[in-house]
């Protein structure tokens, strides 16, 4: 019913953060629905990038350090710390923490990074409009590759969208190497 309902990536989302290792779930119809909610945030982040690619007409580059503001630094910070923090899980086998690590950088891309860069994105020089972009490709693609373990199809998905419009390398979200953390990006005072 749960998957016929709101989808298998949202239940095995669920249900991989639901209960540590050894302990029954006890089962939550609101906490799906928040899950199921949450997949709807990634999804739209990933469609606001695509709109404003297809809006400038900006094509990703590499992230120049120099060039970034600090809600750039900020977001590439967090996004460094989550990848330490889901790859130390993984390693551990601690796979019910990962669920909740990932979540809270992908809402922080929403609910922070992107309300402090809207009058950039929409006013901003075209050198700010591509480290924009430049930043919101790294992070979202990174993302979606430190998310697709726990939510696949959705993953897969939506990174297709970001190949046929940005050309990612990698075949598939499943073929991407995983991430590392770019020391360069470190920024434990500021997070």
């Amino acid at each position: 019913e749960v998957i016929d309902k709101f989808g298998a990536d949202t239940f095995r989302y669920y249900m991989i953060g639901g209960a540590a290792p050894g302990l029954d779930i006890n089962y939550n119809q609101d906490d799906v629905g928040l899950c199921y909610r949450n997949l709807g945030v990634l999804w739209n982040l990933v469609q606001y990038f695509i709109d404003q690619i297809e809006t400038t007409g900006l094509k990703p580059g590499t992230v120049k350090k120099e060039k970034l503001a600090l809600e750039d630094r900020y977001i590439l910070a967090k996004l460094q710390e989550t990848v330490a923090k889901t790859t130390t899980a993984f390693e551990a086998y601690n796979i019910n923490e990962i669920p909740h690590i990932v979540e809270g950088l992908f809402l922080e891309i929403s609910r922070t990074y992107v309300q402090q860069i809207r009058e950039r994105a929409a006013w901003g020089s075209d050198a700010e409009k591509q480290t924009i972009v430049d930043v919101l490709c790294k992070v979202i693609s990174e993302t979606l590759v430190l998310f697709a373990p726990i939510a696949p199809f959705i993953t897969e998905e939506l990174y297709q969208q970001l190949r046929k419009r940005v050309g990612l390398a990698a075949e598939s979200v499943h073929h991407c190497s995983w991430p590392v953390v770019e020391k360069r990006f470190v920024d434990e005072k500021l997070l």
